[in-house]
């Protein structure tokens, strides 16, 4: 059954909890997406699931797939993928 909450602050907190939860999930899809799409402009399409979860160097032997969780992490990927793209790493 359902639960009823006397408390208004408690149901504006979980609120705020599940927001969060869907922006950062929103935000963890597009920065996947932008990953998918530079990695489709420098390798084949069915090299890149391995690439993304191979331990690399580049990112202290993680697998890319754990970078993906933060916008930093996705930006140290896209600027992997740029020096793939102008040829600087290869």
């Amino acid at each position: 059954g359902c639960e009823y909450y006397d408390d208004y602050s408690e149901v504006m907190s979980y609120r705020h909890v599940r927001q969060d939860l869907f922006i950062n999930f929103w935000r963890n899809v597009s920065g996947l997406e932008q990953v998918i799409d530079g990695l489709e402009r420098v390798m084949k399409k069915d090299f890149i699931l391995t690439w993304l979860t191979t331990p690399n160097a580049a990112f202290e032997n993680k697998e890319p797939r754990e970078l993906l969780s933060t916008q930093e992490g996705v930006d140290k990927i896209l600027s992997i993928v740029e020096q793939l793209e102008s040829g600087s790493l290869s």
